[in-house]
């Protein structure tokens, strides 16, 4: 897609931000705060259109770790908090 600058249409087209307030049911949000793909501030976005939309939303933040959240305890941790989500 390259950057937004090159390409504004194409980000807009898919950005989740807009459409926050057409989604249904609970999200789960994790984020890794060395993550390189997904910037903290376009998470911190997208999660203040579900606030301001009303929309319930758990979030797990992770320190340190990157996009696939790798290390063993981290990814541990992960996937126990995707089991509780789902069973919540």
């Amino acid at each position: 897609m390259k950057t937004p600058a090159e390409n504004p249409e194409g980000y807009d087209d898919v950005s989740l931000v807009k459409r926050a307030k057409d989604l249904h049911g609970r999200l789960l949000i994790i984020h890794g705060t060395y993550d390189d793909n997904v910037h903290p501030q376009n998470t911190w976005a997208f999660v203040d259109a579900l606030v301001a939309a009303g929309k319930p939303v758990d979030m797990v933040i992770y320190p340190m770790r990157k996009h696939d959240i790798a290390d063993r305890a981290a990814r541990r941790h992960l996937y126990e908090k995707m089991l509780e989500f789902w069973r919540r």
